[in-house]
């Protein structure tokens, strides 16, 4: 591939991403701080949607592993984790690997729509919350 084909396809892919960053509505999305004060208060579902070797490695607290891959596919699992989500009266937060939520407002739009209430993307996502130092736990 060439230098200037893969220039291209680099800028293409920065116009997608900030074009899905505008589309999501403000109330899409939860600060660190917020999330902090209800994971605190333990008024939260949380749900990572990392890839399971790094949900193994570490993962907030209490976080219920669900993947993007596996919704789209309808695993079972999957789909029971969500009949869970919709049965909660806690709001739920998703994060990713990814700073600009991108994995994390794709899952949290497939929990809306799948009758999932009060669903946010955590603004920074994993590494914001595992940068800052705040409490990690590794898969039992």
């Amino acid at each position: 591939m060439s230098g200037a084909l893969r220039t291209a396809i680099g800028h293409f892919a920065g116009l997608m991403l900030a074009t899905a960053l505008q589309q999501a509505p403000p109330e899409a999305r939860i600060s660190q701080a917020a999330f902090r004060q209800l994971f605190t208060a333990k008024a939260v579902a949380v749900v990572d949607t990392r890839a399971e070797p790094e949900y193994s490695r570490a993962h907030v607290p209490g976080a219920i592993s669900l993947g993007d891959a596996d919704i789209s596919a309808r695993v079972p699992a999957a789909m029971q984790t969500i009949a869970a989500l919709k049965n909660s009266k806690r709001p739920v937060v998703v994060y990713c690997a990814c700073p600009a939520e991108i994995t994390s407002l794709r899952v949290a739009e497939a929990l809306r729509s799948a009758g999932v209430n009060d669903v946010r993307a955590l603004i920074g996502g994993w590494v914001e919350w595992f940068n800052a130092g705040n409490p990690v736990e590794p898969s039992r």
